[in-house]
């Protein structure tokens, strides 16, 4: 029997079958580091979306760059690297008044941007309202409804 290995240098191959096993071995230790109690890891798949909260906006921004450099670390001991031109960031409050500067939130010593945030397909901007991602999807729904009414000759849709 034939057995060939080959050391790894980096992660594992983006869209392998062997990928997201592959992954989940070094995933578990990041999900389970110790972050401030302020901040939740959550992954699915490649996607890593990293949740901290606080009193002020001060405060989250305080308690996310700690908890990135974290990551970051984590990341380099892991031979993995998170891409911040990828990444940005969303400031999320309920307050219609207060603090309005914009956080200063850093990934690999780079400013991430902050605009609306797009994970697992839905988009979420500073108020939590999801007006972006209905539009999406009665954008894709409405071709859709229209060639089912015809085909049925009905009059019947979003639009009547």
């Amino acid at each position: 029997m034939l057995k060939i290995e080959k050391p790894t240098t980096i992660g594992c191959p983006h869209d392998s079958c062997n990928g997201p096993g592959f992954r989940n071995i070094p995933y578990n230790s990041l999900l389970n580091m110790d972050f401030t109690h302020y901040t939740r890891v959550i992954a699915f798949a490649d996607d890593l979306l990293v949740l901290t909260r606080g009193k002020y906006a001060l405060d989250a921004e305080n308690y996310i760059n700690q908890d990135l450099k974290k990551t970051e670390t984590w990341a380099r001991e892991n031979k993995m690297h998170f891409n911040e031109n990828k990444s940005n960031t969303l400031l999320a409050t309920m307050k219609t008044s207060g603090d309005n500067r914009t956080p200063n939130t850093y990934l690999n010593n780079k400013r991430l941007e902050q605009s609306e945030l797009k994970y697992l397909g839905i988009y979420f901007n500073s108020r939590l309202s999801f007006d972006r991602y209905v539009d999406y999807i009665r954008g894709k729904c409405t071709p859709i409804i229209n060639m089912l009414a015809k085909s049925a000759k009905l009059k019947w849709g979003m639009g009547n």
